[in-house]
């Protein structure tokens, strides 16, 4: 992973600010991503529309329009 953190402030501002970057080495797991590709690709292929995601903000946005579009129907 690559960060880049504010050195903060030289002795004089001169319109910049200074930064400090950093690589970080992460093990992560990727076993589960094929699986994962592998649904979404079915998914996209599908001619059904999936369930909403309770955490999905479009999902979430698309449950109040509909509301909206009842009320005012």
């Amino acid at each position: 992973m690559y960060v880049v953190n504010t050195k903060g402030l030289d002795n004089t501002f001169d319109n910049k600010l200074l930064f400090e970057p950093t690589l970080i080495h992460i093990k992560i797991k990727t076993d589960y991503i094929e699986d994962e590709i592998e649904k979404m690709i079915d998914i996209f292929k599908s001619h059904n529309v999936p369930p909403s995601n309770i955490k999905c903000k479009n999902c979430a946005y698309a449950r109040q329009r509909s509301m909206i579009d009842k009320i005012q129907a």
